[in-house]
């Protein structure tokens, strides 16, 4: 009879599979529950360095991040919860808590330790760590002083652990005392939980706090005001990211936040349970951050929205609250207050496309350099780089949304409007301002009778390659096929005598590839100097493989040379590269 008792179990066990745990990409049971999904981001240390080569461990799957830290991959994501499980030989390991949204990839940043017990920082900055897993410490700037009570300058040593004060640090802690890395590791708490909090100098002596700090980790719900003759064994299970006494799950957890005046032995004594928020913003691309702001705690968090604009958010019970949503010139595109929260609640979505946006003036000349009030333009951002309104000033019309390219510095859209205003000037390219005179960086020159736009720097192009981004330039000629690249040359020593200049220049694709034979030219002159390569048809060079997009190039300028008839060698630099 035991026997088959025996059996009938194992067949039962058998039959059983978990699909959050599933171990491959098969499509699992309950599609309703795991959703196909893009997962990326970027792994970066304290010190908001990227993490070369650390690894992405995800159900049976590893995964690697790039010379940048970035990484990227595709999978079944709960829309309950999934873990990863980031590693690297240097720091601690990282327990991520991914969410599958409906709608949108997710993307994930976040930070490992280092693998030691304690974070070096600089006393003069704001200081922000995160321990462990919902752990959180924050230092406003210059919060230390020496046992005279003068202000210390300097790397300060942060050491935090967890610990019983009974008990002091405890043996079965990991070896960083700062996380619990899988299920062997376990926190012994007993009535008194305490975290230890200490300050050093570069030397190792002790600091004093001279302002508050906010201290915020997560806990399970019962793990304060438990019997003082009683010790509970707690773990964070590494595959489900939860709290767990022996092998029952704790799901609701609370968040412990207090503020403190001094260091040392901090005792858990007040967790705060939390709700949850939960939204959407629409309307925009690229989002940024969605700042939470709690009023009684006088403290601010950041929070990166997933691709679709999503957003969840933990916020303490009874405590008042402002959430939003600013662009990079600090204009407020989303703003909302609550008086507390006392359960998890789900706002309605929110159209940014019809709320608040930014007024960027761009003011356009025509080829002659001639200003008109009609060539003014309003761009209006509506999210942080992507997506752009325009209109002439005087019109209250949206005339067009466009997508625009964003490099770092430089923005370029297309537009039918601003034909009128520079005649070839399709598409647009200027830096970023708040106030935008495009004839600085933009210029109008004609040459046997014709008009070309001149992409142009102060310093001029030196020897070497030259990235032009997407969207960066105009297209080489009329059929959009080949064209004229002159190359406008200026002698910094302004040279009297006639001279001889003479290059090589190569031009690949954005990858680097190579699109065309090396021209060699030379020519003789005084600056500036034009060099014709003439049509370059041969070279099939095509910026325009999509009426919508330009390619990148590469332009490899080499074996400059200019000198005079007496031999006397001149400095030169590229100033401008048309394209035609």
């Amino acid at each position: 009879m035991a026997k088959r008792i025996i059996l009938l179990i194992l067949l039962i066990t058998s039959c059983y599979k978990d699909n959050f745990h599933e171990e491959t990409t098969i499509s699992p049971n309950n599609p309703k529950i795991n959703l196909w999904k893009k997962i990326y981001g970027q792994i970066l240390n304290t010190n908001n360095e990227p993490i070369r080569f650390a690894n992405i461990k995800f159900k049976s799957k590893t995964f690697q991040t790039d010379e940048n830290g970035n990484f990227s991959f595709t999978d079944y994501i709960s829309e309950d919860r999934s873990i990863l499980i980031a590693t690297h030989p240097d720091y601690i390991d990282g327990i991520i808590s991914v969410k599958a949204y409906k709608d949108g990839d997710q993307r994930i940043i976040t930070k490992l330790n280092f693998k030691n017990n304690f974070y070096t920082y600089f006393s003069e900055d704001k200081i922000t760590i995160h321990p462990n897993n919902g752990s959180l410490i924050h230092f406003d700037e210059n919060s230390f002083a020496n046992e005279d009570s003068s202000i210390y300058s300097g790397a300060v040593n942060i050491h935090f652990k967890l610990c019983d004060q009974t008990n002091d640090i405890l043996n079965n802690l990991p070896n960083d005392k700062t996380s619990l890395k899988d299920k062997k590791d376990k926190l012994i708490l007993g009535d008194m939980p305490y975290l230890f909090l200490e300050v050093t100098n570069k030397n190792g002596v002790p600091l004093k706090l001279v302002k508050p700090a906010h201290i915020e980790i997560q806990i399970p719900n019962n793990l304060q005001n438990l019997s003082p003759y009683i010790l509970d064994t707690w773990h964070l299970d590494i595959l489900d990211g939860i709290w767990k006494n022996g092998s029952k799950a704790v799901k609701k957890i609370n968040s412990y936040q207090a503020e403190i005046n001094q260091l040392g032995y901090i005792k858990i004594d007040n967790a705060r349970p939390y709700a949850i928020i939960n939204g959407q913003f629409s309307g925009i691309t690229n989002l940024p951050y969605l700042i939470l702001y709690l009023t009684t705690s006088n403290s601010s968090y950041q929070l990166q929205l997933n691709d679709a604009g999503y957003y969840s958010m933990k916020i303490p019970i009874n405590e008042p609250f402002h959430l939003f949503l600013e662009n990079k010139f600090k204009e407020t595109l989303f703003s909302k207050s609550f008086s507390s929260l006392n359960e998890d609640v789900t706002l309605p979505e929110f159209n940014l496309s019809l709320s608040h946006s930014v007024p960027i003036k761009a003011k356009i000349a025509d080829c002659n350099g001639a200003f008109s009030e009609n060539n003014w333009i309003i761009l209006r951002e509506l999210g942080k780089v992507n997506d752009y309104i325009m209109r002439p000033e005087s019109s209250g019309d949206i005339n067009e949304i466009v997508k625009s390219e964003f490099t770092g510095d430089y923005v370029l859209f297309s537009s039918s409007i601003m034909q009128t205003a520079i005649n070839k000037a399709n598409p647009i390219f200027f830096k970023v301002a708040e106030t935008i005179n495009l004839t600085k960086i933009m210029t109008c020159q004609t040459k046997d009778g014709q008009t070309e736009m001149k992409l142009s720097n102060n310093q001029g192009y030196s020897q070497g390659s030259h990235f032009f981004p997407n969207n960066a330039y105009y297209y080489i000629g009329p059929d959009k096929n080949n064209g004229l690249i002159d190359v406008d040359w200026i002698d910094t020593y302004s040279p009297f005598d006639e001279v001889t200049y003479s290059l090589t220049i190569q031009l690949k694709n954005g990858e680097g590839s190579i699109m065309n034979n090396e021209i060699r030219a030379n020519s003789k002159g005084n600056p500036p100097i034009y060099f014709k390569f003439g049509a370059i048809e041969k070279a099939q060079i095509k910026i325009y493989d999509r009426p919508q997009f330009l390619n990148s190039i590469i332009i490899d300028i080499n074996n400059i040379n200019a000198t005079d008839q007496n031999g006397k060698y001149y400095n030169i630099n590229v100033t401008g590269i048309y394209l035609k």
